[in-house]
């Protein structure tokens, strides 16, 4: 009897009669396993064993690693010094664990363009028209207009403003201030307004 066979007795995975008569009908039973062997038959879980033994003291080292090996095969083959291996969780850095946080650069926000229109026939609101679609403030001097396309004029950018959800303001008899939606100018910045259109026309 090997001594592999010795350590399956005193694990007491066989008897020592059985090993015996195994040995002598090893050669006669494994060819006959082997023709019938179906690679696709399921092969039924074995029990688990999780016992720890002592092998004694006449194996070696080699020996006795091979028999707690063993013991463990059928308890999913797991490798024990997994467990113990302090390269694994113990020397982790909890700081490593910290989830990272991103930088994000905050964009300043584009100032809104603006464009002067001063319309001297009812054609030229064409050209307010585009503008606003293009979400471009629209400075609109009436000055040159008479009264009655003056009013045309007013009706048309009213009209523009609502239809894009924007807004007209009145900031004088002659100037209106249309505004796309989500724009808003401060008072100083009207005011800033009124006085470089009274330099250009020299009002």
């Amino acid at each position: 009897m090997s001594r592999f066979q010795k350590a399956m007795v005193w694990l007491g995975l066989t008897d020592a009669d059985d090993e015996d008569e195994a040995s002598d009908e090893y050669e006669d039973a494994a060819p006959r396993r082997a023709r019938h062997y179906r690679p696709d038959s399921p092969t039924p879980p074995a029990s688990p064993r999780v016992q720890v033994f002592q092998a004694p003291p006449e194996f070696s080292k080699q020996e006795r690693d091979n028999i707690r090996h063993l013991a463990y095969e059928g308890h999913g083959s797991r490798d024990l010094s997994d467990e113990h291996d302090p390269s694994r969780a113990d020397n982790i850095d909890p700081r490593s664990l910290k989830p990272k946080v991103g930088f994000v650069k905050p964009v300043p926000a584009e100032k809104p363009k603006l464009h002067l229109s001063q319309p001297l026939r009812f054609s030229d609101v064409q050209e307010i028209g585009d503008r606003f679609k293009e979400r471009q403030l629209v400075l609109v001097d009436l000055a040159n207009l008479p009264k009655e396309l003056s009013r045309r004029v007013i009706d048309f950018c009213a009209g523009a403003t609502y239809a894009l959800d924007g807004k007209i303001e009145k900031l004088s008899e002659v100037v209106l201030l249309l505004s796309p939606a989500n724009i808003e100018l401060s008072v100083q910045d009207k005011d800033k307004l009124l006085e470089r259109l009274g330099s250009r026309t020299g009002n």
